[in-house]
């Protein structure tokens, strides 16, 4: 007899991704503000100097999509004493967010954020959602990319890093992929690029969410990664 497959695979595959998203972010979140760039520049020049580091405490975060992502990131980042901030399209409250907006009507807490990070998938209404107008009402804060590329317009991302809007940006999902050699982005210093790592899928995790599908498939019931077709995800 086959054995079968797990019931919470599926689950259990989320959960890790979802963590490791979670992770992702809070690596890049820790090295600015405990200045590990500036120490290890400091260690190549030989200079004992002092800088004093930010606890996550004190910062507000600002996460775009309330989701399993999104939710447990900000889970994450709640147990640090981070203050967070969802923008959904609902703008319904969920656990762990000090705070939940709907889309576009979160352009006034932008001025607050300390960090940007989005999770949003790509719909008709979240393409090119981070424009120029977008841009314009950030105040020197981090962005986080871990949603989609084409949330992002690319050209305006720059253009608020060189004025100063953004102080640096994390960008692990591009329009593009994998991005090209040409790209101006791999040169510059305020963009870190990883090449859609946040949540690499393993083939074991793979193959266990597949198996669970087909099963399901073959009994008869819906699986558990269906996609709203009206939603677009």
């Amino acid at each position: 007899m086959e054995k079968e497959c797990d019931v919470n695979t599926y689950g259990l595959f989320i959960r890790s991704a979802n963590q490791r998203i979670s992770e992702y972010c809070l690596s890049y979140m820790l090295a600015e503000l405990q200045h590990h760039a500036q120490f290890q520049h400091q260690q190549k020049q030989k200079q004992w100097k002092v800088v004093e580091s930010k606890q996550l405490s004190t910062q507000t975060v600002i996460i775009y999509g309330t989701g399993e992502i999104g939710g447990r990131l900000a889970a994450v980042l709640k147990s640090f004493g981070v203050r967070v901030i969802g923008v959904s399209k609902s703008g319904n409250e969920k656990p762990s967010f000090d705070q939940v907006v709907s889309i576009s009507k979160e352009k006034e807490l932008l001025k607050e954020a300390d960090w940007i990070i989005s999770t949003m998938p790509l719909t008709h209404e979240t393409k090119s959602y981070f424009d120029p107008k977008w841009m314009n009402v950030v105040e020197n804060a981090y962005f986080i990319n871990v949603g989609r590329g084409a949330t992002v317009d690319e050209n305006a991302l720059v253009e608020a890093i060189e004025q100063k809007r953004i102080r640096k940006a994390y960008i692990d999902v591009f329009e593009h992929e994998p991005l090209t050699k040409e790209s101006s982005w791999w040169d510059h210093s305020n963009i870190i690029i990883t090449p859609h790592i946040s949540a690499v899928t393993t083939p074991k995790e793979a193959v266990e969410c597949f198996v669970e599908t087909l099963q399901k498939v073959e009994q008869g019931e819906l699986p558990s990664n269906l996609v709203n077709i009206e939603r677009g995800y």
